[in-house]
């Protein structure tokens, strides 16, 4: 339950920017870079016993004006 309100809004693999990590030298804690990829994360929904991702198109690209959210099962495989 906590780990799915942490993650829920989440939606980009997020990296640590170059800006972010000078940033982090002048505070108290360092913040570590944990190697995000950048690529963008779909909503998980559960039905039954099976897990279902929906990816929504991006904002601001030509090409996904007017698409409809994907929706794909979630297998073994991909989530490894």
């Amino acid at each position: 339950e906590a780990i799915w309100r942490l993650c829920k809004p989440k939606m980009v693999c997020e990296s640590m920017a170059i800006g972010q990590q000078d940033e982090s030298h002048k505070s108290k804690e360092p913040k570590h870079d944990h190697g995000g990829c950048g690529n963008i994360q779909p909503e998980v929904r559960r039905k039954g016993l099976k897990l279902y991702g929906t990816w929504k198109p991006q904002k601001g690209h030509d090409e996904s004006e007017g698409q409809q959210p994907e929706e794909k099962d979630i297998t073994p495989q991909m989530a490894l």
